[in-house]
């Protein structure tokens, strides 16, 4: 409990900053999706949007290229290169549909987002590391995410994104449950 209180604290205190601030934060939120999305949209709209200077709904997708061989499938009008560049534009849309609903969401609770990004994740790369390295070149004052409650052994096994984030990024993070 202390240590949530502690985080309880830390996001207070940026969102206090980002309230009495003369210059308005560029915030970047960044969804998976997931329901906890509307949740963090949800929240922002009380609790950081009024505040933000700039908007960005980030969203980062990855797929994994089949390992087909050359020639495999030919036969039958298939490629290596065909099927995995399909799943990669199935992928991209997916997440271009949802940015776009995440967005319209947005305006519905009054705000217009300035920027819509996609992250497209290399193959066998890690969402977390994608997200980290576009805030590290996009340089926002505030990053909000969700969590997912995946426990101790979610964690453990996979790792959690809001973790990493909170313990790489340069800017105030802000976790939302």
């Amino acid at each position: 409990r202390e240590r949530q209180t502690e985080k309880e604290t830390i996001a207070t205190t940026a969102m206090t900053e980002a309230k009495n601030s003369t210059t308005k934060a560029h915030v970047i939120v960044a969804l998976d999706s997931s329901e906890m999305s509307d949740k963090v949209l949800s929240w922002c709209k009380s609790n950081v949007f009024p505040f933000a200077g700039k908007i960005t709904l980030l969203h980062s997708y990855g797929y994994s290229p089949l390992p087909l061989f050359p020639g495999a499938g030919a036969k039958y009008g298939l490629s290596a290169e065909g099927v995995n560049e399909q799943m990669r534009n199935e992928a991209m849309k997916k997440g271009e549909d949802f940015l776009k609903k995440a967005g319209k969401t947005c305006v519905d609770f009054g705000f217009r987002p300035d920027e819509l990004k996609l992250l497209i994740d290399k193959p066998a790369a890690s969402t977390k590391k994608a997200i980290h390295d576009y805030i590290a070149k996009a340089k926002p004052g505030i990053l909000v995410v969700g969590s997912r409650g995946m426990g101790t052994i979610g964690r453990t096994f996979l790792g959690s994104t809001s973790d990493y984030l909170m313990h790489n990024c340069e800017c105030t993070v802000i976790v939302v449950k």
